[in-house]
């Protein structure tokens, strides 16, 4: 189980792979592995070699390539697959070491598989850099197992060591190294802040960032789209996923007046942005609108005041869904995509059933279009759901 062994490794040749689905040309890409390159660049220039990929595009070309690290990045919903990637990279001799990070193993870091030497937990500039200086310096498996934010063996379980404290400042990071998107034509899931200051119990947001916030200054979050559009040769479309990225009509109204002054022809590019319908105001909307935005995308999660109240608290209900619909659609002629969460858990503590289902359904309106998400890696509904899991595998045998 504890396959690493502690003696000088020459880790210099890196692959860095973002789980996707298999079999789809997927052109979302977020931009976690491009930080991670970035920083090893800055931090220890021209010691690390690094090299990003779609899963796929690892299979097909780098079968018969090596590499000393072999780094992995996913959300729950492809951890599965990213376990039979893991054992794949091992069984046909591509890393000697292979690596875990990302939201899925953050969020649930028992589920360890033993196809993974270590895991990369929560934000994973600092730690994963300290885990490769680690590597080359012959450090034992308790040396590694001691850096704050990894996860490692011990006696053939996993075993956590501290949370490592979050970064303090996101304009000291370099912008992410991007040229992975030009490559796959993909277009950039933009997340400009860290952390979330609500509390929905299915949400990721906690685990990675915690609850406090961090933004970049207007003029940075400028300065990366900038380089986004710059990178991809003038982007058809933006997608910017971070809901409380412009929390603040303030905030987003500073960006706007940098954007007049660094580079205008960001304003003029159609942009997908995320929202929350509970702080969505007309002088929200207004400002959207200004920024370029033809679309907002909307986590209503449900159309039954009960499920909203066990989900997100008191922040939302029906009401304040339907009034960021009408304030979007009707007052600045912007679309609305509403996301509703769908998941299975047993009696007693069932909350969902036909009838408020059906209330979901009837939620949908002219100005929005309905998208089924899977809630995956949150706190309660994660526990819930992996508890159904196993005990299902359990009476099927």
């Amino acid at each position: 189980m504890d396959m690493y062994s502690g003696q000088f490794r020459r880790v210099e040749r890196i692959a860095l792979v973002q789980m996707c689905r298999e079999n789809i040309n997927w052109s979302d890409l977020g931009l976690g592995t491009g930080h991670l390159k970035a920083y090893l660049d800055q931090q220890r220039p021209g010691i690390y070699d690094v090299h990003i990929f779609r899963s796929n595009d690892f299979r097909q070309f780098c079968a018969n390539e090596h590499f000393d690290l072999v780094g992995i990045s996913t959300v729950s919903h492809f951890y599965d697959a990213a376990i039979e990637f893991g054992q794949w990279v091992r069984e046909n001799g591509i890393a000697p070491l292979v690596i875990i990070g990302g939201p899925h193993i953050t969020c649930a870091p028992d589920s360890l598989s033993s196809c993974f030497d270590f895991g990369v937990v929560g934000e994973g500039e600092q730690t994963f850099l300290e885990l490769l200086e680690g590597f080359r310096s012959g450090f034992s498996q308790a040396e590694i197992a001691s850096i704050p934010g990894v996860l490692g063996w011990k006696n053939g379980r996993p075993k956590f060591t501290t949370q490592r404290p979050l970064l303090p400042d996101l304009d000291r990071l370099p912008l992410p190294d991007l040229d992975v998107f030009k490559k796959y034509g993909a277009i950039p899931s933009v997340l400009l802040t860290r952390g979330c200051p609500f509390a929905c119990n299915f949400c990721i947001s906690f685990a990675m960032w915690q609850r406090g916030v961090r933004r970049p200054t207007p003029e940075r979050s400028v300065l990366l789209l900038k380089e986004l559009n710059g990178k991809m040769g003038g982007l058809k479309v933006m997608v910017i996923k971070d809901d409380i990225a412009f929390i603040s009509t303030e905030y987003l109204r500073k960006v706007i007046h940098h954007a007049e002054q660094i580079d205008p022809e960001l304003l003029s590019i159609p942009k997908v942005v995320y929202a929350r319908a509970d702080i969505f105001t007309p002088e929200f909307a207004q400002a959207l609108k200004d920024f370029g935005v033809y679309k907002a995308v909307f986590g209503f999660e449900s159309g039954s005041d009960r499920i909203l109240q066990l989900l997100k608290g008191s922040s939302a209900s029906v009401a304040q869904n339907q009034a960021a619909i009408d304030l979007a659609f009707d007052l600045v002629g912007i679309w609305v995509l509403g996301h509703l969460a769908v998941w299975l858990v047993r009696p007693p503590t069932s909350v969902a059933n036909p009838r408020t289902c059906s209330r979901s359904s009837d939620a949908v309106c002219d100005g929005s279009r309905s998208c089924a998400m899977i809630t995956t890696s949150g706190r309660s509904a994660w526990i819930c759901a992996s508890r159904l899991r196993a005990e299902l595998s359990v009476a099927a045998t």
